[in-house]
């Protein structure tokens, strides 16, 4: 029995993980550029007093917080394509790496034992 056989590879899912990395970050860019978040409110044509002022300090503050919240989908992207890196690394050297070690156990094992 061969040590593929025994120790499989993990599931390919670098693909899919750069592609939900990528649709994270379209989140974030999709609520950056919302109106409010884009809108430094300067004002609403035709209002003024304090419901032009009480507007304006609303849409302010929910602006940003809406690009706080865009900037931070910027990390778990990042932590998505970190992790499909590691899971590529397995799939390509070190799993392949401990299927040759193994093998080559196995026949230094059943060389030693045939004298």
């Amino acid at each position: 029995m061969t040590a593929e056989s025994m120790m499989p590879l993990p599931p390919d899912v670098v693909g899919v993980a750069e592609q939900a990395a990528i649709d994270i970050e379209t989140a974030g860019k999709w609520i950056a550029s919302t109106q409010v978040a884009a809108d430094t409110a300067s004002g609403v044509p035709g209002w003024s007093g304090q419901a032009a002022d009480a507007y304006t300090e609303s849409v302010q503050t929910l602006g940003a917080k809406a690009r706080d919240w865009a900037e931070t989908f910027a990390e778990p992207a990042k932590a998505m394509r970190s992790w499909a890196d590691a899971v590529a690394v397995m799939r390509n050297t070190t799993v392949p790496g401990h299927w040759e070690r193994h093998d080559q156990a196995q026949n230094d094992y059943v060389k030693a034992s045939m004298l």
